[in-house]
């Protein structure tokens, strides 16, 4: 992601784990410090998922946020993505464990 001008770089974001046999993929973004709460995420995110949704055929947008990332969890709640559960200590960031929520969007949903 960039200013229009292509001057700045904000961040990047794009699927991951695309299953064409069974229409989904893990949706993820990042941005610079900097920008976080400029209401960028609220911009490319429901592009993002349009794009998959027509584009891709996907049925399923899943997004996975560390459990303690309150803002990123409240930001990806206000873009309709449903809150299913909590993977428990399932990765290992600067040596301690991590949780993962999972939220998911649906196309007709």
């Amino acid at each position: 992601m960039c200013s229009k001008d292509n001057q700045l770089f904000y961040g990047a974001g794009g699927f991951n784990a695309w299953s064409k046999e069974h229409k989904k993929a893990e949706i993820g973004f990042w941005l610079l410090p900097d920008y976080w709460g400029k209401g960028f995420m609220q911009e490319a995110f429901p592009i993002r998922c349009a794009y998959g949704f027509e584009h891709l055929d996907l049925n399923r947008i899943e997004g996975f946020v560390a459990s303690e990332n309150t803002n990123c969890k409240k930001a990806i709640e206000k873009m309709n993505f449903k809150w299913e559960g909590t993977l428990r200590e399932c990765e290992i960031k600067d040596g301690n464990y991590l949780n993962l929520a999972i939220y998911a969007k649906l196309r007709n949903k």
